[in-house]
């Protein structure tokens, strides 16, 4: 065999470092992505933190005026002393529900009662229809129930629509960690 000759068929043949003995020929077309690095979605992400700013303000922004809407409603029967009392039916957290024992703090409030046990379901739903349907119904239902909230004028139709606003910001809180997650994956 001539040197020329030889070394085409040197080259030809593979050496066992540079073959992968378990390669059956299908590639994946994903490892020749890993190492690209790809840019943060700013527009999605910034239209995802408009949705989730939606949740901490919704339930924080009745605060300074419920004292002076529930005496509105007019439940209270003239009685100032009992203001309290039916303004924690609406704005009481469960953290007061089981720090402070007192008399009053078994009226937990609605809000977030509805939210911690509608967080499961809003899951669910996501998973089975998908994310983007399930997350935009959220805030346009949020958006319906503080409306009709602040359009209440007797206290229990007050409670009901606070409730809905704790069952449509339990969607908020849940599909938009996915979201982020996907996002950026």
């Amino acid at each position: 065999m001539t040197s020329q000759a030889q070394d085409t068929a040197t080259r030809a043949t593979p050496s066992y470092d540079s073959v992968n003995l378990h390669d059956n020929g299908d590639h994946d077309e994903h490892e020749e992505h890993d190492n690209e690095i790809t840019p943060l979605p700013k527009l999605q992400m910034f239209i995802i933190f408009l949705i989730q700013i939606s949740e901490p303000t919704t339930a924080t922004v009745i605060y300074p005026f419920v004292n002076h809407l529930v005496q509105f409603t007019g439940v209270t029967g003239g009685d100032d002393r009992k203001t309290g009392y039916y303004a924690g039916l609406i704005v009481r957290d469960l953290f007061s529900l089981l720090v402070a024992r007192t008399e009053n703090s078994v009226q937990e409030s609605v809000f977030f009662f509805a939210e911690s046990f509608t967080v499961i379901f809003w899951g669910h739903l996501a998973d089975s229809y998908g994310r983007r349907p399930i997350l935009l119904f959220g805030p346009l239902g949020l958006s319906v129930a503080m409306v009709m909230f602040g359009t209440s004028t007797t206290f229990w139709p007050l409670v009901g629509w606070r409730c809905l606003q704790g069952v449509f910001n339990g969607n908020i809180g849940t599909i938009v960690c996915s979201v982020i997650f996907d996002l950026t994956m």
